[in-house]
């Protein structure tokens, strides 16, 4: 059985090892390349595997200090047949600030790093202020930065961090569902300014996974019900005429007016409410319905 030490195993001629600060990474190879990517502490690369078979075109860059790690994901892209991959094995810090040329990559994937959630092990965290400008430092114009963390604590920071940079912008926090994956599709998922982009087909069945996935992380069980599940301008407007009358009647309860009269208000809220629920439906929208769909008898 072949030693842990690097060079001892057949995958480890496929990793590219980086040991020096300043050793560069080749920019004419990036250069080349339309689209560059890259998943800082890729792990075993689950996402990375995926990423690279979905866009076979774009090079992807996995990059991981544990070679153990690496050393499955070699395995992983040789079952999968990957070949738009390079794994660097190399620490995350030194291949953003010393490694990667400016204006490098496309998109920059940080997917659950560790929290350090104790308060003595912060110092430890990898998103600084200073990590962030290298982050921005390589992206090209209009970059995107992909992060994820299951940590709410260390996203709320992360997210201040962020901010606080004034480098970049935050997507909105909303999840964009490309159904018909199975079709020859014209917009590539991760141009999209969205916190998460799940591709789906209703045909093969695919996606539905990563799609619950997604509400966990952006809707998780115990978040306050603030109306972000609404999926339309037509509900979102519902629910203010809603609000406006409700706020209404209460007007109408303090000034002492009639039960009848602040009755009017609430029936009108609860009729924008079922417009909502569906339990009542305007006129305009039923002829649109009749207009855009073949309803049968």
């Amino acid at each position: 059985m072949p030693s842990d030490r690097i060079g001892n195993h057949p995958e480890d001629a496929e990793i590219r090892f980086f040991t020096g600060t300043w050793e560069l990474y080749p920019a004419e190879e990036l250069a080349a390349a339309a689209v560059v990517e890259l998943d800082l502490g890729c792990g075993v690369g689950s996402y990375t595997a995926e990423l690279a078979k979905r866009y076979p075109e774009r090079k992807i860059l996995a990059a991981d200090v544990m070679v153990g790690r690496l050393r499955k994901l070699v395995k992983r892209c040789r079952r999968m047949g990957i070949g738009n991959m390079t794994i660097l094995r190399t620490e995350a810090r030194h291949l953003v600030a010393f490694m990667l040329p400016d204006e490098s990559v496309d998109r920059l994937h940080l997917l659950c790093p560790d929290p350090w959630p104790k308060g003595r092990h912060s110092g430890h965290r990898l998103l600084t202020s200073d990590f962030v400008s290298q982050l921005h430092r390589v992206l090209k114009k209009d970059g995107i930065f992909h992060f994820s963390s299951d940590d709410e604590p260390y996203y709320t920071a992360v997210r201040g961090v962020l901010a606080s940079s004034g480098l970049f912008v935050e997507a909105p926090e909303a999840i964009a569902i490309l159904n018909k994956q199975d079709l020859p599709g014209a917009i590539e998922p991760s141009d999209l300014p969205f916190a998460y982009i799940v591709p789906i087909s209703c045909k093969d069945s695919t996606g539905f996974d990563l799609l619950e996935q997604a509400f966990d992380m952006l809707f998780p069980d115990d978040a306050p019900c603030d109306g972000s599940l609404l999926t339309n301008a037509r509900q979102a407007g519902a629910i203010l005429r809603a609000k406006k009358s409700v706020d209404s009647a209460v007007q109408s309860l303090r000034a002492g007016m009639t039960p009848d009269a602040v009755l009017v208000d609430l029936e009108a809220a609860m009729d924008a409410l079922g417009e909502v629920t569906g339990r009542t439906m305007r006129e305009d929208i039923t002829n649109r319905i009749f207009e855009r769909f073949c309803v049968g008898k």
